[in-house]
């Protein structure tokens, strides 16, 4: 699914233990952990936080290329690579 989030602040902990991954208001993340633990998130500021969860269609993650098994770094990894093949 696309995740957007649009106001507030989301945290996302990752089921392995690799690390965790912080959303701000204006990001877009490609979550495909479709099968296993999952992740965990919250929501840790006082105000409320808005996000959209857009599904794949019929639930099918698109072809794409993993550009790196960990969250972006701080520098922001604005590469998205989903093919429609």
């Amino acid at each position: 699914m696309l995740f957007i989030q649009l106001k507030g602040l989301a945290h996302v902990r990752l089921p392995d233990g690799t690390g965790d991954l912080w959303i701000e208001e204006g990001d877009v993340i490609v979550a495909v952990d479709t099968e296993g633990a999952g992740h965990y998130t919250d929501y840790p500021l006082d105000i409320e936080s808005h996000a959209l969860q857009v599904p794949f269609k019929d639930g099918v993650v698109p072809e794409h290329e993993i550009v790196a098994n960990q969250p972006c770094s701080e520098a922001k990894d604005t590469r998205v690579l989903i093919s429609q093949r």
